[in-house]
């Protein structure tokens, strides 16, 4: 029996749950409690969990909207919906959109209990720079590439200066956005910017969100008392560089503990700490955190990432990279490895992710991979690394450990 610290830790990402205290094979399936929303109503053999990134896919079928963000397709027959805020449809949550979604989990598809759709911002267009793939909306540079997607134009090139557009994407610590979404709207509509508050001035009411300049002596407020770093949506009336705003909204996402899949940019880089900032989550990685489609030394600040891990004390241990992309900032030398929190790790679990992950899907402990999911084929994996498949040699106790480990997920 594993105390709850140690379940934490070993836990694969995604995967939500309260405090518990189970046998091991039931505490490799299990996470802890994420940010807004609840997962009641989980079916069984399902596993509850928090995701955030960009919307792959939104499509109807018979059992109603499916939505896909980090390789899950979430059905949304029971969900919660709001876009900026105000409830919304499914129909109305397409490709390219900023989603935070709880739910359940079981492999590849997920039901989801609470879906929130937030935009970065929204403003008139300011400059176009076709050859660079950038433009400026209130004050921001906003970046498009082969994978923004584009509705109400086809393109940056057929833009305007003068139109209004809404972005969804992800910005850095300078205010560059790099877009998953341009949508033109129509002209008469609110501005509207969302980030982390800072140089917060009480007395003048006025505070920064990245390069934005706020004025709320007249807007409505959150119940929350306003504080440096806290995030909000601001609404209002852009002139001159700055917005005056008319509403602000609390913009929560936190996870105190459990397991997640975060997509986004590489913010607060530290190589000797060996730390990064994602969606205002802190992020450390290990000597044990594995990487694919990249390597350690591509981390850096501006870097597209997504991140699978355990929540442990507030600190996002990361146990698995995607490293997606530089949108082109400085490059800094890479992170040094650090030791986790908790350094229990079990000798299956550790011998499945140095020889088997990288290829293999294992029930909702893996659940990226092209080839078949192990789920429960231990002694296949034994025999078959026994006579050498793959150049892969363990001995009789690790594959023990391997196989057992397989067949518990």
């Amino acid at each position: 029996m594993e105390n709850t610290a140690i379940n934490k830790y070993i836990s694969k990402l995604f995967f939500c749950i309260g405090t518990a205290s189970m046998m091991l094979a039931l505490a490799l399936a299990l996470g802890g409690c994420g940010s807004s929303g609840g997962t009641s109503g989980t079916a069984s053999g399902s596993t509850p969990g928090v995701s955030i990134g960009t919307v792959a896919k939104s499509v109807s079928s018979p059992s109603g909207q499916q939505i896909t963000v980090n390789n899950v397709i979430f059905t949304t027959a029971q969900s919660s919906i709001t876009v900026n805020g105000d409830p919304a449809a499914a129909a109305v949550v397409k490709p390219g959109m900023q989603a935070t979604i709880t739910g359940s989990v079981d492999g590849m598809n997920g039901s989801a209990v609470t879906v929130e759709v937030e935009g970065e911002l929204e403003g008139m267009v300011e400059q176009i720079n076709s050859g660079a793939g950038s433009m400026v909306v209130l004050g921001q540079t906003v970046l498009v590439n082969a994978q923004t997607v584009f509705e109400g134009t086809s393109g940056l090139s057929l833009l305007s200066v003068g139109q209004m557009v809404e972005v969804h994407g992800f910005p850095d610590a300078t205010g560059v956005i790099e877009a998953t979404r341009v949508e033109v709207k129509m002209s008469s509509r609110p501005n509207y910017v969302t980030g982390p508050i800072s140089n917060l001035d009480t007395v003048a009411k006025t505070f920064t969100i990245r390069t934005i300049s706020v004025d709320y002596s007249g807007a409505r407020l959150p119940l929350q008392t306003l504080s440096n770093g806290q995030t909000v949506k601001v609404k209002g009336a852009y002139t001159n560089g700055v917005l005056t705003a008319t509403s602000i909204r609390a913009h929560h996402v936190h996870l105190d503990h459990g397991h997640a899949e975060l997509e986004g940019l590489v913010t607060d880089y530290d190589a000797a700490a060996g730390t990064f900032t994602l969606h205002g989550q802190p992020v450390q990685l290990t000597s044990t955190t594995s990487y694919s489609h990249g390597a350690a030394s591509e981390i850096a600040n501006g870097v597209k990432v997504e991140v699978k891990g355990d929540v442990i004390d507030g600190v996002f241990v990361a146990r698995k990279i995607d490293v997606e992309g530089d949108h082109g900032l400085p490059v800094h030398p890479p992170i040094t490895p650090v030791t986790p929190p908790t350094p229990v790790t079990l000798p299956g679990r550790a011998a499945y992710d140095a020889n088997c992950a990288g290829c293999h899907i294992l029930g909702n402990y893996d659940i990226s991979g092209f080839a078949p999911n192990l789920s429960g084929k231990g002694s296949l994996v034994s025999d078959k690394i026994v006579v050498g498949h793959k150049g892969i040699s363990l001995s009789s106790q690790l594959l023990t450990a391997l196989a057992a480990f397989v067949n518990a997920n």
